[in-house]
């Protein structure tokens, strides 16, 4: 399996990235490609994990955001969908 990323794919990771965690964002970069690109990928796949379960939402709503994102790791053409939609929603408490 081959893993490449689009420009416009690999601007997303950078937004998401510098968002998320500014010393990640920052050291990412220095790690050689492919890897960074792995690196970051993996790293914000972790961080959803942990605001599924950290977000103050009932269970039935983080069941169904863990449920989507098992759908979009297995489908990852339906990114775009799932994640602006991720993107309009609140995630209490976080």
């Amino acid at each position: 399996m081959t893993f490449s990323l689009t420009h416009s794919e690999k601007a997303y990771l950078t937004k998401c990235t510098n968002k998320m965690s500014r010393s990640f964002a920052l050291v990412a970069p220095q790690v050689e490609s492919p890897l960074c690109d792995y690196l970051a990928t993996a790293y914000l796949i972790c961080r959803v994990v942990d605001n599924i379960e950290d977000c103050a939402l009932p269970y039935p709503q983080k069941r169904d955001r863990f449920f989507q994102l098992s759908n979009l790791l297995e489908l990852p053409s339906n990114a775009d969908a799932v994640l602006m939609d991720w993107e309009t929603l609140e995630w209490y408490g976080l």
